[in-house]
């Protein structure tokens, strides 16, 4: 772009106009006043007016029209390659842009502070359009495909002066390009970064909006769904009112069309860009955007998304499970649910290897009594998959042998019978990221470890960190502000901050040689059972599940099965008790000894209780276990 000519033809065509009534300004005024321009903008005229006792000052330059009201201190900036045309009606001169647009009136008196007639004012605004023709607008260069001479024409102005408007119009010529370049993909991303700077330079400002929605298209043509849908989201909370309702169809005719993406939404996109969501009743959600939260409609929500208590609130912050794709979680109970989500899972894996005794103390923070009043509501939880694991059960199959409360501590010791050979559980969510975890169970695979201890903390580092939570918060309360009936008191109880807890979790595990001779003697008989057998050790098997015992009902309907399979009396003695004899460890089968010697009819005598106290003990038997075992003793085993 030639600006040394653009400069000569500007002056050429001012200095021929009429005079405009007003005094020139001196030299000293005008170097004064080139001070405050930019060394690229050069004054052509500068008048100072006396107009009804109210000084004026009327300043042509190259690039603009500067109209200073000293007394009232306002400025009018009219750029000449804004004006496309300028017409005179009623003492006014209307300027319009290349898009037809009245954007400027100003009153003759400012121009000539003498009365003029009709034809001199009709005839300055002829020349105010003859100048103004002479200054390239960019804009008008790129509806006629003149791209780099538009983008020349905008650097330049941005040089002398760099105002957020000029950015915002560099930034539309780029995208105006990329866009009727049948999505050629190197336009796309040039048009995409540039659109980036501005927005970073003119953050918050009043234009950005226009910003946002050129981004989400570049965008929504580049592939990138979640991402343009965002950036629409972002431009809906920003645009003006009569804007809106073109933004919001936008956004729903996108999620439309990309009905695939949000059904698969979690496994589609990744976790650091999902991982806070918020639900917002529909009438609202053009009023709510901010980076790094995503907002669903409540009545719009992905399929693949399940909400930790199946029950999600509108305006709730909801942040991601780390390991388990499909579950949002509170954000202000993320920390707890997930220290009790870890907690039942380690403890479901403990059991898989073969644990005899698990013992659960508080250390710090929260204790487990505090929980309790939570616990059918855990174990709901993990029975109906909410963890992503229906075994997920810290009770199941045990005895709850003791409640340990002190000031400091407390204790919870749990009790299993363990029958199977150590494992690895199919289903599980931290282990795969727990090399901790992962030692403990090679350790019991490949060795016979008998004793373990791990403690577990609340807070999970990777999770959330410091920065991170001043940061969400400080965009929930941007978010908040924007949705009526939220008070910033209301949205802090969502940003609380948890104490640390601590838990111990120690284990014993049943020694590998005892569980190998029932897995053996399980084996044996196993390989040898016919299709009715297998069948009538599904019915034994449901008639001990509840306690372990066969009563005198349960025994007839076996009888009756029996019968009906067609087995004989001693095989089907023989089947129940290859399920019933091998849950007995030596020291069990010892103490049963014991009993045996010491039953008279039957049953232990009420002088040899203090005796049957000492086998417990000689044998290591709790009295919860010894009471089983009396009772299946009762009954003949």
């Amino acid at each position: 772009m030639d600006t040394t000519s653009l400069t000569k033809r500007l002056k050429i065509e001012i200095d021929g106009w009429p005079s405009l009534g007003g005094n020139e300004i001196s030299k000293e005024d005008i170097r004064n006043t080139k001070e405050r321009l930019g060394p690229k903008e050069e004054i052509i005229k500068a008048f100072g007016l006396n107009l009804f006792s109210f000084s004026v000052s009327l300043l042509f330059t190259n690039y603009a029209i500067y109209i200073k009201d000293i007394q009232n201190k306002t400025e009018d900036i009219i750029r000449w390659w804004e004006i496309t045309k300028v017409s005179y009606e009623n003492e006014h001169f209307m300027f319009f842009n290349s898009e037809g647009k009245n954007f400027k009136n100003i009153n003759v008196r400012t121009f000539f502070p003498k009365e003029i007639s009709i034809y001199t004012g009709v005839g300055f605004s002829g020349d105010l359009t003859s100048v103004a023709s002479i200054a390239p607008n960019p804009l008008q260069l790129a509806q006629e495909n003149k791209y780099s001479e538009a983008i020349e024409a905008v650097n330049y102005y941005i040089t002398i002066e760099s105002s957020i408007e000029l950015y915002v119009t560099r930034a539309f010529i780029y995208y105006d390009k990329a866009i009727k370049s049948n999505d050629n993909k190197n336009l796309l991303q040039e048009a995409l970064t540039e659109i980036e700077k501005t927005i970073d330079y003119c953050k918050d400002h009043e234009e950005c909006w226009k910003l946002h929605k050129y981004k989400g298209h570049l965008l929504e043509l580049m592939g990138k769904i979640t991402d343009s849908r965002n950036a629409y989201m972002k431009s809906l909370a920003e645009a003006p009112e009569e804007q809106k309702y073109e933004l919001q169809n936008r956004t729903t005719k996108l999620e439309e069309a990309n009905a695939d993406l949000w059904d698969n939404y979690i496994l589609r996109v990744p976790y650091k860009e999902r991982k806070y969501i918020m639900l917002v009743e529909d009438s609202k959600i053009k009023n709510c955007a901010v980076s790094g939260i995503t907002i669903f409609n409540s009545s719009n929500v992905p399929n693949c998304i399940n909400f930790y208590d199946n029950m999600p609130l509108n305006n709730e912050l909801y942040v991601g499970h780390p390991y388990n794709p499909s579950v949002y979680i509170p954000y202000n109970q993320a920390e707890d649910i997930l220290f009790q989500d870890k907690i039942q899972e380690f403890c479901y894996i403990l059991q898989q290897l073969g644990a005899e005794e698990i013992t659960i103390t508080s250390l710090k923070g929260r204790k487990i009594n505090e929980t309790n009043n939570k616990k059918e509501e855990v174990e709901v939880a993990a029975n109906a998959g909410r963890f992503g694991n229906a075994s997920l059960n810290i009770d199941s199959s045990t005895s709850n042998l003791m409640d340990r409360t002190s000031h400091e501590q407390y204790d919870v010791k749990y009790v299993y019978d363990p029958i199977d050979m150590p494992k690895v559980p199919s289903e599980t969510i931290w282990y795969q990221n727990q090399p901790k975890w992962q030692r403990i169970v090679q350790s019991r695979i490949d060795g016979n470890t008998l004793e373990w201890t791990e403690c577990i903390s609340s807070k999970l580092k990777f999770f959330t960190s410091s920065s991170e939570k001043e940061d969400i918060k400080a965009k929930l309360k941007v978010l908040m502000a924007n949705i009526e009936g939220r008070s910033y008191k209301e949205e802090e109880k969502q940003l609380k901050e948890e104490t640390e807890t601590i838990w111990r979790v120690s284990v014993k595990f049943r020694s590998k040689k005892l569980l190998q001779e029932k897995s053996q003697s399980r084996n044996t008989i196993s390989s040898t059972l016919t299709d009715t057998e297998k069948e009538f050790l599904n019915e034994v098997r449901f008639c001990i599940e509840d306690d372990g015992v066969i009563d005198n009902s349960e025994q007839i309907f076996l009888n009756k099965t029996r019968e009906k399979f067609g087995l004989t009396e001693e095989r089907a003695k023989e089947l129940q008790e290859s399920l019933l004899k091998p849950q007995f460890t030596e020291n069990e089968k010892e103490y049963i000894n014991a009993l045996s010697e010491l039953m008279i009819d039957g049953q232990i005598p009420e002088s040899a209780q203090r005796i049957v106290e000492r086998f417990r003990n000689l044998y290591e038997i709790d009295e919860q276990r010894a009471n089983e075992i009396e009772k299946k003793y009762a009954h003949g085993l």
